[in-house]
């Protein structure tokens, strides 16, 4: 009895995540400000990356507030500020506000969203969707892509709109018929996508990056008989690249005479320093 009970729990959590996938039509990616889901019972709560979006259920966008979610086949979406929609199975009901969707792979599967007076229809592509209720205009700006538009209280309404393009419904101005596609200007673009919300990323300029200043420093010889050696170099100053000119430095061994090198004595007299210095750490050896 034990062995059948851990069987069927094995089972239930096996198939559970498959369970879940096909009562939910997608999963959150993102929430900007507060996002309110109801489902279909009436239960309300907020939403927070990785939840799960119910079939038949509605979301509700705060004022400033934005969501950004994905379906099981790779679309994402992003609904603007004030926006409210439902799920249904392969399909979105946009009720009020702006839908942008995008979808990088090509997939057999369609997605209808739809709102009081269209429907469109797509596999993959990139596009804004909104509908105003103030004048129950819906109007469609294709991105990318090519989508079916089509007032569905109309038959034979159906129209293709390419990247590019863009068509409006509204009752009192085609009789509720899709206008013709025209391409869209870029004002109209610009406008559309104002709507959204965009992460921006703090990017770091070279010159931020102060300039390393040079500081005087050492150079320390250790011989194989171990005996420490050291030359040291007085403090850098800057001059002009015009005017090149020798720096003197101190050269001494530890527990042996100093040997100072001077500005301005004649290339014999050093050459004999160098070969005395030469003859000095051969005998430390």
């Amino acid at each position: 009895m034990k062995e059948l009970k851990k069987i069927n729990l094995l089972l239930f959590f096996l198939f559970w995540p498959l369970i879940s996938w096909g009562q939910n039509f997608g999963f959150v990616n993102s929430v900007k400000g507060k996002v309110f889901l109801v489902d279909e019972y009436g239960n309300t709560k907020l939403l927070k990356r990785g939840d799960g979006l119910e079939l038949h259920s509605q979301v509700f966008v705060e004022e400033k507030g934005q969501l950004t979610f994905a379906d099981y086949n790779d679309r994402q979406y992003d609904l603007a500020s004030e926006g409210h929609l439902k799920f249904g199975k392969n399909s979105i009901e946009v009720r009020k506000g702006f839908l942008r969707v995008k979808s990088k792979f090509a997939t057999k599967k369609v997605i209808n969203i739809k709102t009081a007076n269209s429907q469109t229809s797509f596999t993959s592509g990139e596009a804004i969707l909104s509908y105003d209720l103030s004048n129950g205009s819906t109007q469609l700006l294709s991105i990318d892509g090519h989508f079916y538009f089509e007032n569905p209280l109309l038959l034979g309404s159906k129209i293709e709109v390419y990247g590019g393009q863009f068509s409006t419904i509204q009752a009192d101005l085609t009789g509720g018929q899709p206008q013709t596609p025209a391409k869209i200007g870029e004002n109209s673009l610009n406008l559309a996508m104002s709507e959204f919300y965009t992460l921006k990323t703090p990017s770091r300029s070279i010159s931020s990056v102060e300039n390393a200043t040079p500081v005087p420093g050492k150079i320390i010889f250790i011989p194989k008989n171990g005996v420490r050696k050291e030359t040291k170099s007085p403090k850098l100053k800057r001059k002009p690249a015009s005017e090149p000119e020798l720096t003197p430095v101190s050269i001494y061994i530890y527990g042996r005479k100093r040997i100072k090198s001077t500005k301005g004595r004649n290339i014999a007299s050093e050459k004999n320093d160098l070969e005395s210095l030469l003859r000095e750490l051969q005998s430390v050896k």
